[in-house]
């Protein structure tokens, strides 16, 4: 260093000295300007909800009975509908079916599964497959013209190409009872809606994790269900997730005591569809609940605390 200095020129060594004097104030400076910065946050931990206020969790006008300015036809003898839109555009339809009437009416489960290229081979594919295709090819059967179908409970699904319906299939999270015939899939989780014909007559039963002997006692039957009220009480169900919280790890273990947790899920405004029926079996009501958005939009203002509808 004392080499190089001397043979520098004097201004050669002013202009060192000058570039160094500027440095050196800037480091200062810099550190004096980061002294004075707050401390930065605590990283948020992963997956927490950012919900909104409890507020925004009321019950909606429509979650009592009967329903305001409510539309009600009756599309064939023993069939009863009722249809009303709620202020935030969810559309609302209730549907009783009345199996005393002398027309004959009959629920049935119907697999993806058991009529696919391998039958139940536990892998379908799923976007040909859906509620209107079946319906069409139910109807062609001539078993009888069907009067409501809707998707059934939970299921497992895997996306097979680049967008949706690009080859995605599905296949079992539970065991399910077709025609009288166990197949078992899955661990079995929450409860399983079972349905028992006797003279022609329906009893419509659920069960928590009932094992292969109680499900062959069913004509009918699907597991990965949820039950919220059971025999006139209402089942635990988790409370509305605060702002912080982090979702439990799924799967939830549950219990008869409980309605059969399924994290984030049971709190996204999303579309639902729900079933009950009378002590006696007599009567099946199933509700329809249609939100103005998708799911997904739902599940992203549940987890960031977004303004969220339906």
């Amino acid at each position: 260093m004392k080499t190089f200095l001397q043979s520098l020129s004097l201004s050669q060594k002013k202009r060192l000295i000058w570039i160094f004097g500027v440095l050196t104030v800037l480091v200062v400076a810099w550190f004096n300007w980061r002294s004075q910065q707050p401390d930065a946050p605590t990283p948020r931990p992963k997956n927490v909800f950012r919900v909104q206020h409890d507020a925004d969790s009321r019950p909606s006008d429509c979650s009592t009975w009967p329903w305001k300015n409510a539309t009600k036809t009756v599309p064939r003898m023993g069939v009863s509908s009722w249809t009303v839109s709620a202020p935030d555009g969810t559309l609302l339809v209730l549907t009783q079916f009345d199996f005393s009437s002398k027309r004959a009416l009959k629920l049935e489960l119907f697999d993806q599964d058991q009529d696919g290229e391998k039958p139940w081979s536990n892998h379908v594919a799923y976007w040909p497959r859906g509620v209107a295709q079946m319906t069409r090819q139910l109807n062609n059967q001539k078993r009888g013209k069907v009067v409501a179908c809707w998707n059934g409970s939970l299921f497992e699904y895997r996306e097979g190409g680049a967008k949706i319906g690009g080859g995605g299939h599905a296949f079992h999270a539970a065991p399910v009872v077709i025609n009288r015939q166990v197949h078992t899939y899955g661990m079995n989780p929450r409860w399983t809606l079972g349905i028992e014909y006797s003279n022609g007559a329906p009893a419509f039963q659920v069960v928590h994790q009932p094992d292969k002997t109680a499900l062959a006692a069913f004509d009918w039957a699907a597991g990965a269900t949820q039950c919220l009220i059971k025999n006139g009480q209402s089942l635990f169900l988790p409370p509305f997730p605060k702002r912080g919280d982090v979702p439990p790890k799924q799967p939830v273990a549950s219990t008869s005591a409980d309605v059969g947790h399924i994290p984030v899920l049971d709190f996204e405004r999303t579309s639902r569809s729900s079933l009950a029926w009378s002590r006696d079996s007599t009567k099946l009501w199933v509700l329809w609940v249609k939100e103005p958005d998708t799911e997904l939009s739902s599940s992203l203002a549940l987890r960031h605390g977004l303004p969220s509808v339906g």
